[in-house]
């Protein structure tokens, strides 16, 4: 007799499983870019101070610090940025980038002495002094803490506590880092500086400076220059010649600044150069590239960070020219197809009472100044 097969319905398969995990849920968060932000400035004070380290300004011990940061909305998430910047005597100390942290309704959180360490890159027990800066879209709470404890002695542990205060740290309405910056700085499309002209033993020429450089019109421009789309051939003719002239062996020095906002981030410059005969690329004052030649462009990428700085920036070309023999001068340019990126980088128009909006730049000021070799006898043959 012929048996018959059950029935699905009568042999269900196995249960299914779900996920182990809960859903993922939204959150309400303020984390737009407003035109103004709350920003908070709290002291630091943080490690063992170290005689060798000129930090007698302070007793010793072991000095400790917590900033504590709640969110006093009733409905809103709020992500918040700090960062530290560090307090030298007499010379300005660095500055950390961002970091962010988002706090629900009524919740709070500590950035303390190892976090402010760690932000640094030095070991906990460095002794630092300067701020922890919190910029925010909504109001905070913010309180720091202080404590002490005595020295260590005959080899013994940091002792008990000496020393302790709390500090309530007042908010300041800031005009808010709030556009991404997208900054053309190609020669010829923007005004760029001849700020120095000097021969190779390093003694000013008879040109002015610091002046506007002079750009070349195309029709005017030196044969054997190439082109690139977007820029024009700047150069240090007099204003009262058309062409651009034979210029004797020396260091000509182009720059172009730019302003950041202080809450930037991602910030990158972008160029394509050519010159004639060959440059060194400075940003502020780290030499960043190299450059030669006036046909193949040279392209150059800055994304390191640490030589971006909050504020004025400026972006300097040292054209060297050389002797072209049989004849004892010939032509000097820079022609730059370069652009500026930052996040959060643009500076606000002219709100704030400490806007650069009307600043002058006023020169001297410091940029690199070539030191050749008295020596130096480097030519082309012609």
């Amino acid at each position: 007799m012929a048996q018959h097969k059950k029935s699905s319905a009568s042999n269900p398969p196995a249960e299914a499983q779900g996920p182990q995990q809960p859903p993922v849920l939204p959150q309400l968060v303020d984390h737009g870019r407003p035109c103004k932000e709350f920003q908070y400035a709290a002291k630091v004070v943080s490690g063992i101070p170290q005689p060798d380290d000129g930090q007698e300004i302070v007793a010793p011990g072991r000095y400790y610090t917590a900033i504590n940061v709640h969110n006093p909305a009733t409905c809103k998430t709020v992500t918040f940025r700090w960062k530290v910047a560090v307090a030298n005597p007499l010379v300005p100390g660095v500055i950390t980038r961002f970091f962010s942290l988002t706090l629900r309704p009524d919740q709070a959180v500590e950035i303390d002495s190892p976090n402010i360490a760690k932000a640094l890159g030095v070991a906990a027990t460095r002794f630092v002094k300067g701020y922890v800066v919190i910029e925010s879209p909504c109001e905070l709470d913010v309180v720091a803490v202080y404590t002490v404890g005595a020295p260590a002695t005959h080899g013994t542990p940091v002792g008990n506590v000496v020393a302790f205060h709390t500090e309530r740290v007042c908010r300041r309405l800031i005009e808010a880092c709030r556009d991404d910056l997208k900054l053309d700085l190609s020669t010829g499309a923007t005004e760029w500086t001849l700020t120095s002209a000097v021969n190779y033993l390093n003694q000013p020429l008879p040109i002015q400076t610091p002046r506007p450089a002079n750009v070349i019109e195309t029709v005017d421009k030196s044969a054997v220059w190439g082109s690139q789309p977007g820029a024009q051939w700047i150069s240090v003719r007099s204003v009262t010649q058309n062409l651009n002239p034979p210029t004797g062996p020396g260091f000509f020095t182009f720059q172009r600044c730019f302003s950041l906002c202080s809450g930037f981030e991602n910030a990158r410059l972008q160029l394509s150069v050519l010159v004639d005969d060959s440059a060194t690329i400075w940003l502020n004052n780290t030499q960043v590239s190299t450059a030669a030649g006036f046909n193949n462009p040279t392209p150059v990428s800055i994304t390191n960070q640490s030589l971006f700085l909050p504020g004025l920036n400026c972006l300097s070309f040292v054209v060297k020219n050389i002797i072209w023999l049989p004849e004892t001068q010939n032509p000097v340019g820079l022609n730059v197809v370069g652009t500026v990126t930052a996040e959060r980088g643009a500076c606000p128009d002219c709100g704030c009472c400490c806007s650069d909006c009307g600043a002058q730049q006023v020169y001297p000021k410091p940029h690199p100044n070539p030191v050749p070799s008295p020596t130096e006898t480097e030519t082309e043959q012609g």
